[in-house]
């Protein structure tokens, strides 16, 4: 069960490993003004809605004239955002559609053998096809660090005795199977929804699916929007940075809104929000300093991709909040991976507002 999960994970994080090594380009591209995600688009709107298919309780108050009388009802939800746990750090990857976008094709014409050789194991091991048949990846952790890794898509046809070989299989109600090994666990929910953690976690998720545990309000309520959306802590948020910046993280933001734009540029917006004005200020002006700093480091070294990057990055001061907007461009992207991201990237017509310049 662990290398199957692990080959899981590596399929989760391959494109931002790609993205992490890419070397520096030598062109530079201008565009016209980018349009940063800042709130759900007609097609999201959608989208969340069509998702809304499981019916949960909920209470309204009923009765005229200030009546105090509940009367119970149901709502539809998201299964994933149910199954989701209360947590510090929550993050949706919208697989299915980022595989389908031109930054996706090209990340997938530069896997390499061994990438491409482990998707076609996972497929012949288990009857499951991610890049077919995938179509959302969910992460959660919580403050004590307890993870949980969420799937959704078409897992009719996955095996789960063979997915979790050597681990103890059970049926769960009439929708769910759990197999359980040592302090892991895998279970496939209604053959739409893969969920991978502690088997507490894993079995406490399935109850919320199931109607048996009332789900907690999700972590990502009012953000389903973009490629790629999330909420975290400002203490989660302080762990993945160095200790220095960490801490000053830590002592300013209280939750950390993030959202990734990938249908042509790759354009993210993280909403950093505290009650702290003064530290939250401190902490943006210090961040805005930090890309001038790193872009004329860029210039000087000649770093093409980070110049890119730091380019169209900026920070914009709000009301207790600021905004960080950062853009890797799709040209900047296509040069940067070479030859193999050519062929994919010739299949979409160029960008009119796109021009090459010295």
């Amino acid at each position: 069960m662990k290398r199957a999960s692990y080959l899981i994970a590596a399929f989760a994080l391959f494109g931002l490993a790609a993205w992490l090594m890419l070397p520096p380009r030598a062109p530079r591209v201008a565009r016209a003004a980018l349009e940063f995600p800042r709130g759900p688009r007609p097609h999201e709107i959608e989208r969340d809605e069509r998702r809304r298919t499981l019916a949960v309780p909920a209470v309204a108050r009923a009765g005229a004239g200030g009546a105090s009388a509940e009367e119970t009802s149901t709502v539809l939800v998201d299964p994933l955002h149910v199954a989701l746990p209360p947590a510090d750090l929550a993050v949706v990857l919208e697989a299915g559609t980022v595989l389908a976008s031109p930054a996706g094709r090209m990340l997938l014409g530069c896997l390499s053998p061994p990438q491409a050789d482990a998707l076609r194991e996972l497929e012949t091991h288990t009857g499951f096809a991610p890049l077919q048949q995938l179509e959302r990846v969910a992460f959660a952790e919580s403050s004590t660090g307890q993870t949980t890794l969420l799937m959704s898509g078409d897992f009719a046809s996955l095996d789960l005795k063979r997915l979790a070989d050597g681990a103890s299989l059970e049926r769960i109600g009439a929708k769910a199977s759990i197999a359980t090994r040592d302090a892991q666990a895998v279970a496939v929910w209604d053959g739409r929804m893969l969920i991978v953690g502690e088997p507490g976690g894993v079995r406490e998720a399935l109850r919320r699916l199931d109607g048996e545990a009332t789900p907690a309000p999700s972590p990502l309520s009012g953000e389903v929007y973009g490629e790629m959306y999330g909420a975290l802590s400002g203490a989660a948020l302080s762990r993945l940075l160095p200790a220095t910046l960490g801490e000053r993280v830590r002592g300013a933001a209280e939750r950390v809104l993030v959202h990734v734009d990938a249908t042509d540029d790759v354009l993210l917006v993280a909403e950093v929000h505290g009650a702290r004005g003064d530290a939250l200020a401190e902490l943006g002006q210090a961040l805005a300093g930090a890309l001038a700093m790193g872009r004329l480091q860029a210039v000087r070294d000649d770093d093409r991709l980070l110049a890119d990057l730091l380019d169209e990055s900026r920070v914009i001061p709000g009301d207790g909040s600021f905004q960080l907007e950062v853009a890797l461009p799709l040209a900047t992207l296509e040069d940067a991976l070479g030859a193999c991201a050519r062929a994919p990237a010739e299949e979409r017509a160029p960008a009119e507002d796109e021009r090459r310049v010295p």
